[in-house]
């Protein structure tokens, strides 16, 4: 999904395995959002609410994969 996505309220969505590579994110909300398997290689989540969020093999802008950790 490359595009913009900027300030998306996407709270509470089940967002697992959605492909977000290369998205701009930047100040969405992605609190209490489920996101197994998701991709945000090379996409940008500067300020990015994910508080609340499942992060599970989740990848990472860099590529680095997360599990329960968030990526911002």
């Amino acid at each position: 999904m490359r595009g913009a996505l900027v300030g998306a309220n996407l709270a509470g969505v089940d967002l697992d395995e959605t492909n977000f590579n290369g998205a701009d994110l930047t100040n969405a909300n992605l609190s209490g959002t489920s996101l197994q398997e998701t991709n945000f290689k090379n996409a940008t989540l500067t300020g990015v609410n994910v508080t609340g969020a499942t992060w599970h093999n989740t990848t990472c802008p860099d590529g680095s994969k997360h599990n329960t950790t968030s990526c911002v």
